[in-house]
């Protein structure tokens, strides 16, 4: 768990990183408008996670034939969730933004109670309501710009945050059911990238023709940022996630994600000096924040809920230590607990095993 943690740590670090760089590259002197076509960027670099095994000269088509049906129940919908992200940061200041994107905690219980992934917890359910109360008021209190270029929060960029932060959850929740034991996350980041690659002209192409979204040609130095935000935000933070819930719930994993709220006001306000929070914003943080606290208290209760059906299953059928039926088979005769000593002995030693 405390991996699983540091995983969820060094996940937020970079994706408030790679928001700040794509509000820069969106909004800043480089004004390189073009959402999809960053999303489209970052899914083919998870390319990438296969270059271990092709240095190696290994290619399993076994695995890539595993992991494609993975890729389509939950890669399509994360890939959409990204699109709906990127068009968001256009419409909202990056705290902001990322304190919407906490809203995936509650979605994420909804989803895992639907899909059987996880049992019914109090404390969870309470770490949800309070990400989704705190959302709710930090929605209704947009942060005041310091300068009239910045971007300004809209009610538009809200609602693309909410769905982006829906799609996010399940993706996650669908991850976490289909994934098999013991899966390498190479081979699923890996094939999302090649779905990505197969599926970029098209998509670039259908959103030009459109009107959507007009292919433009990105400038050297608007390529070395995306391609700084592509290995660095999106590859490895992604990696790092999903690896993330592989140790951890799909509700804790986005609940402690909501962390990166103290980070992106940190950053928006007293190193870019971009905006200023009402009382009211901070307020609705916090309760976001303390959310992370009582999620904790609930991975705590569960992993003793664990501990408890595993001591059972170790005593086996009519094996209750400490129960008064135990302590009332122990008296008798000595020559009853004579003739029970191996018998005694025997359990003994399968209950250590």
């Amino acid at each position: 768990q405390l991996f699983g943690f540091g995983l969820l740590c060094c996940t937020l670090s970079l994706w408030v990183g790679s928001s700040v760089l794509l509000q820069t590259v969106f909004r800043g002197d480089w004004h390189f408008d073009k959402p999809l076509f960053v999303t489209v960027f970052n899914g083919c670099s998870y390319t990438s996670c296969l270059l271990p095994t092709w240095l190696k000269g290994r290619c399993h088509t076994a695995s890539l034939r595993a992991a494609f049906p993975l890729v389509i129940r939950a890669g399509v919908l994360w890939l959409t969730s990204s699109v709906l992200f990127n068009f968001s940061l256009e419409h909202t200041s990056v705290a902001t933004n990322t304190v919407i994107s906490s809203t995936s905690s509650a979605f994420a219980f909804v989803f895992s109670l639907s899909l059987g992934q996880e049992r019914f917890n109090w404390y969870s359910c309470c770490a949800a309501l309070l990400s989704l109360g705190g959302c709710s008021l930090v929605a209704t209190q947009a942060p005041q710009n310091t300068s009239r270029a910045l971007v300004s929060t809209t009610i538009w960029g809200d609602i693309l945050a909410i769905f982006s932060a829906a799609l996010f959850s399940l993706s996650g929740v669908l991850l976490r059911k289909y994934a098999p034991e013991n899966m390498d996350m190479n081979w699923y980041m890996g094939t999302l990238g090649l779905l990505s690659i197969t599926a970029a002209p098209l998509v670039l192409g259908m959103a030009h023709a459109s009107g959507v979204e007009a292919f433009e040609q990105p400038t050297a130095v608007v390529l070395c940022a995306l391609a700084l935000n592509a290995v660095l935000g999106s590859t490895l933070a992604n990696y790092c996630y999903n690896s993330a819930l592989m140790v951890l719930s799909p509700v804790v994993a986005n609940i402690c994600l909501s962390l990166s709220i103290p980070i992106s006001a940190l950053t928006d306000q007293a190193l870019l000096g971009e905006h200023r929070f009402s009382k009211l914003w901070m307020l609705g943080a916090s309760i976001v924040a303390s959310a992370v606290v009582v999620a904790s208290l609930g991975l705590e209760d569960q992993g003793d809920d664990d501990d408890e059906d595993n001591d059972s299953a170790r005593a086996g059928p009519g094996g209750f230590r400490g129960s008064k039926e135990g302590r009332f088979k122990s008296e008798g005769s000595d020559e009853d607990r004579a003739a029970k000593l191996p018998v005694k002995a025997e359990a003994t030693a399968a209950i250590t095993v």
